[in-house]
Parts: C-alpha cells; sequence; structure tokens
C-alpha cells in the first residue's frame, strides 16, 4: 500500500492501526496538559429530551514525537468526551477549575 493507493483514502495515516503502541511506546510519550469539565443543560422537547445535566471532559496532550515516520513531528493530540450524564442531581457537584 502507498500513500497514493485509491484503495487506502488516507494513505499513510490509515497504516496507524497496523503499529501496535508497544511498538512506538505512545504510552509514555503521551503526557497530559491540564484539562477541564464542563457542565451544561440542554433539553429538546421535539425528541423528548427533558432538561439534563450533561458534561464535557477535555484532556489536551504535550506535543510529542510519536517516533512514526510517516507524520511529521511533534504531534499534538486530545481527547474530547461529550454529552456525558454523570447521574448528579445539580450544577453545585462540578469539578472547581
Amino acid at each position: 500500500m502507498t500513500a497514493t493507493d485509491p484503495q487506502q483514502p488516507f494513505g499513510a495515516l490509515a497504516r496507524i492501526s497496523e503499529e501496535p503502541l508497544d511498538v512506538i511506546d505512545l504510552q509514555s510519550k503521551a503526557v497530559p496538559k491540564r484539562g477541564k469539565i464542563e457542565a451544561y443543560w440542554f433539553e429538546n422537547e421535539n425528541i423528548g429530551l427533558p432538561r439534563t445535566l450533561f458534561h464535557r471532559l477535555y484532556l489536551p496532550f504535550e506535543p510529542m514525537d510519536t517516533g512514526l515516520e510517516y507524520v511529521g513531528q511533534p504531534q499534538t493530540t486530545e481527547i474530547c468526551y461529550e454529552w456525558l450524564t454523570l447521574g448528579l442531581e445539580n450544577q453545585s457537584a462540578r469539578v472547581n477549575p
């Protein structure tokens, strides 16, 4: 497979899953920065969703050299979980910044 292979429109990025994490040691390279948890209320009467407290979790990571030759270095990444329902009754139970 090459980066211009029409069967693989994402080219080199499609090969990422072929590299086991223990080979590139990504676990030791991923250093989290300070993240944040946000709380927000949402409702949608059209779909029968009552007013509900949702949370968003955002966790950025320091730039890192992944060791993968087919992507530029350093790489940056982040994890963002949205629409989490944590079962908290009120917003005062949220994590303080």
